[in-house]
């Protein structure tokens, strides 16, 4: 996993790898500290990008854990979105397609930051 921000306004969260429970619970404490930083800072990302666009399988439970995440984020104010996963839905086992339906997503991660940071205050 990693972290960047590549535009003001976005928070970028790179996630790679199975995506199963234990990886969720990772990228949801990663989140948890994101959100931190973002209370903590002055200039605070409006949007939290989580890429999935590098997972090489989704196994049951691991998208279902990261619903959290939406949640946690809009407490502080932050808007919680996914990409990479979008042009590749028909590969994906159905429950995976049922859940990608509760996040706001886009086909790629260049494409989330260019469209929320000019969306970000």
């Amino acid at each position: 996993m990693t972290v960047e921000t590549p535009r003001p306004g976005v928070r970028l969260l790179c996630v790679a790898g199975r995506l199963d429970r234990p990886a969720a619970a990772r990228v949801l404490r990663l989140v948890g500290i994101q959100l931190e930083l973002i209370t903590a800072s002055r200039h605070s990302p409006a949007c939290l990008v989580i890429d999935l666009g590098e997972v090489s399988s989704f196994e049951p439970g691991g998208l279902e854990s990261l619903r959290h995440a939406p949640y946690s984020a809009a407490c502080r104010g932050v808007a919680v979105h996914l990409s990479g996963c979008v042009g590749r839905t028909n590969l994906l086992p159905r429950r995976t397609r049922e859940l990608l339906r509760e996040f706001s997503t886009f086909p790629t991660a260049e494409q989330a930051v260019r469209t929320l940071a000019g969306a970000a205050p």
